[in-house]
């Protein structure tokens, strides 16, 4: 089996869409935890993350922080992002689900 990364941002993401659909957050980022290494934000990420946001906002419509982040730690630790969010398609080392 692979090992498999989630930026810390994801938690936010998560939670959110948790509560819009009336679920518990907590169980959602218990399962993420047992299946995934949580990777930090740090400095170099950060700097990557405000780059790429201003890059994509002008070509990508409601493209967000919280993306910028996600590609970023992704970039950084030389990871493809698994994702289902439209955002990201098209973008280099981005798996569709």
């Amino acid at each position: 089996m692979q090992e498999c990364f989630t930026s810390i941002v994801s938690i936010a993401e998560i939670t959110l869409w948790c509560m819009r659909n009336n679920f518990l957050p907590k169980k959602f980022i218990e399962t993420m935890h047992s299946y995934s290494k949580i990777l930090k934000i740090i400095e170099h990420i950060s700097e990557l993350a405000g780059k790429i946001n201003f890059e994509h906002k002008k070509t990508i419509k409601n493209w967000g922080m919280l993306d910028s982040f996600i590609y970023a730690s992704a970039r950084i630790y030389g990871l493809k992002t698994l994702t289902g969010d439209p955002h990201f398609k098209d973008l280099e080392d981005v798996e569709m689900l």
